[in-house]
């Protein structure tokens, strides 16, 4: 085989392999910018190749299943916290009020990423009960080695002992999901609370969430 011919050949796959990846691009686009909206639930395959122009038979040669498109937007929402988690707690290693800035800016990224807590709160018992084994494996392998990078860390900036850093960080977690759904009900739920005045069935996020933090922190000898 001539050497143009090779390298005609070389130049069609690579086209082929960019233009897959453009198309693998325009779906989770559509998937980002369709849970950026107020939504409680996921949107369907229907929403998705509306707003990327795809057909559903396309979108279903890159993902098997929805729960797989919106997953690959969570790892990303989940590698984009971690980077700032881990910036975060770097910063805190020599100062005082290290609980209060944790907590400060915890909160303020969780409010400002309503993607990702959305996609996090979700995650377990709707996005991954309908992906592959093999996908679920490769996606909790992620997030626990970004887990224990981030609780070494953890445990050198607050003077933990070894394993306390992760155990830590899932505790803090468990709080951001859940004051989050108490304070972002179904909209029908939302609509009898407002209705019934029962406010006190709404927490404020901010406010419950850095009080719950600083609480379990200090709670457990924390500074």
């Amino acid at each position: 085989m001539s050497t143009k011919k090779k390298s005609s050949q070389r130049i069609k796959r690579a086209s082929t392999d960019e233009q897959k990846e453009s198309r693998r691009e325009s779906i989770l686009a559509a998937a980002r910018k369709l849970v950026d909206k107020p939504v409680s639930e996921l949107p369907k395959v229907d929403n998705i190749s509306d707003h990327c122009g795809l057909a559903k038979g396309t979108i279903y040669i890159y993902f098997k299943t929805k729960e797989e498109v919106f997953l690959a937007v969570t790892r990303e929402e989940y590698e984009k916290y971690f980077d700032f988690a881990k910036e975060l707690t770097l910063t805190l290693k020599n100062k005082t009020d290290k609980t209060e800035l944790l907590a400060d800016g915890v909160v303020k990224y969780i409010t400002e990423n309503r993607r990702f807590i959305f996609l996090s709160s979700i995650s377990n018992n709707i996005i991954e009960q309908n992906i592959d084994a093999e996908i679920a494996f490769e996606y909790k392998q992620f997030i626990s080695s970004r887990l224990i990078e981030l609780g070494k860390i953890f445990e050198d900036t607050f003077d933990l002992s070894k394993g306390n850093g992760n155990k830590m960080l899932i505790r803090l977690f468990a709080l951001i999901i859940g004051i989050w759904q108490l304070s972002n009900p179904p909209k029908k739920v939302l609509k009898i609370y407002k209705e019934k005045g029962m406010d006190e069935m709404l927490p404020d996020f901010e406010i419950e969430l850095k009080a719950a933090m600083i609480g379990l922190l200090h709670g457990s000898g924390l500074k």
